[in-house]
């Protein structure tokens, strides 16, 4: 009884992993992954995968483009009338068939350093938890997204150095706690089937990647990349591209996020900066007009003094002019009533005689 546990914890074990056999050196890859491991000239290794519910898409990259690599097996075949690319410096393999367990069994004529991404797929991507939406780079523009994961690939490293994103999402989401990851990678191709989770690219040090864990409903972020104003160096990968991922193997829910552009942040700027110059030279001109309203109310003040001081001596040298006339006039008199009396006099006398 208690072998027969073991046994079928052992079948188990094989369905959830794939294991990439390499001598006595087995290298397990999960369903949703993607590693590095390096190949030996003419040493073949063989991807042993489990199939479960759901499709494999499985890609194996030669991160040299001068070399290729060859695939000498691959069983059993998908279906019918699937042909195995031919060999190339990259080769994207989907498994569609209803099979049980399969292999591919690659290897290369020199040493080389190979990338293999595996995702396990449901098949209905509107139900799919690992499936990249892939979408147009729109600012200011709020998208709405059903999809755990998206991408937009972008023209190149330089048409954009920084995305300052937010999003909002629904109450119903159960989305609290869950973290994402995001960020700017070089991908092979456009495929977005066989993208695995943007926590495994930054765990492999893939990509420019931080993650983000969500403790609200609204937030925003803001990404920055390493390749800007730099060439890509890179001749294997050559499609640049922002992904956003979330670490879950549940759908989330809808929710919706938008970019802002750089042009409005750059106006918002300028315009702070404009509205402080007017601020600035406002207040300057407030207190020039004060210092010269204080300087006019000064200067009335003393041409009121002067004015009054002046007017005191007018009605001073008046009056002075009033006293003098008045002292000549009784002077006048006194002259004219001392003659008349002289004259009376005179007659008085005569005409005693």
């Amino acid at each position: 009884m208690k072998s027969n546990k073991i046994y079928y914890a052992l079948i188990i074990f094989q369905l959830i992993f794939i294991t990439l056999e390499s001598g006595n050196d087995p290298i397990k890859l999960e369903n949703n992954n993607v590693f590095r491991t390096d190949l030996i000239a003419n040493e073949p290794k063989t991807l042993n995968f489990t199939k479960t519910e759901g499709i494999f898409n499985i890609s194996i990259l030669s991160l040299n483009k001068k070399v290729e690599l060859t695939f000498t097996d691959v069983s059993p075949k998908p279906y019918d009338g699937f042909q195995i690319p031919q060999p190339t410096y990259f080769t994207e393999i989907n498994f569609t068939s209803n099979i049980n367990q399969g292999k591919i069994t690659f290897s290369s004529k020199v040493n080389v350093s190979v990338e293999i991404t595996s995702v396990l797929s449901k098949g209905d991507y509107n139900k799919d938890p690992y499936f990249y939406n892939k979408t147009n780079h729109e600012l200011d523009t709020e998208i709405t997204m059903s999809s755990n994961n998206f991408i937009i690939f972008l023209e190149n490293e330089n048409s954009t150095e920084t995305f300052d994103m937010k999003f909002k999402f629904n109450e119903g989401n159960n989305i609290i706690g869950k973290k994402a990851t995001y960020g700017f990678l070089y991908l092979p191709n456009e495929n977005n089937q066989y993208l695995a989770l943007g926590k495994h690219y930054k765990d492999s040090n893939i990509g420019n990647l931080s993650d983000h864990t969500i403790d609200k409903l609204e937030f925003e972020l803001k990404a920055k990349h390493i390749y800007y104003k730099k060439q890509n160096q890179d001749a294997v990968k050559t499609k640049f591209a922002f992904i956003f991922s979330i670490d879950s193997d549940k759908m989330v829910g809808t929710y919706s996020f938008s970019i802002n552009s750089e042009i409005i942040n750059i106006f918002l700027i300028v315009s702070i900066v404009i509205a402080l110059v007017f601020a600035v030279i406002t207040f300057f001109l407030i207190r020039r007009k004060q210092s010269a309203e204080s300087a006019n109310i000064e200067g009335n003040e003393n041409l009121l003094k002067t004015d009054k001081g002046e007017g005191e001596g007018k009605e001073e040298k008046g009056e002075n002019e009033k006293e003098e006339k008045e002292e000549g006039e009784e002077k006048d008199d006194k002259v004219i009533n001392e003659d008349n009396a002289e004259q009376e006099q005179k007659k008085i006398e005569a005409a005693e005689n």
